[in-house]
């Protein structure tokens, strides 16, 4: 996530700078990147993790929103709204059960 520090930076500088279509192309491109990041670490998941995946990142989401205690809550609902266009959930794994014949 250290590496978004400087997309995030440089984005930043080009849409105070006017230039908003470069500047929202590296907000798009960190938001990628972070999605992607975060949708690895969770992958492979079954139908049963499945509900304990989505239950954990949303306690863990609200509890990092409680910390910034409503500071961002602009740049949230915009990163969160152009993270709905990125389509970064892949197929969950079916899990097979092997039966042995004794």
């Amino acid at each position: 996530m250290f590496n978004c520090e400087k997309e995030i930076m440089e984005a930043n500088l080009f849409l105070m700078c006017g230039q908003k279509e470069d500047g929202l192309k590296k907000i798009k491109k960190v938001s990628d990147n972070i999605m992607q990041e975060i949708g690895n670490s969770i992958h492979p998941f079954t139908t049963n993790t499945l509900p304990y995946v989505i239950a954990a990142l949303r306690v863990l989401a609200n509890k990092l929103e409680e910390k910034t205690n409503g500071e961002w809550e602009s740049t949230i609902k915009g990163a969160e709204k152009l993270m709905n266009t990125i389509d970064v959930i892949q197929k969950e794994e079916e899990v097979q059960i092997c039966k042995k014949n004794y």
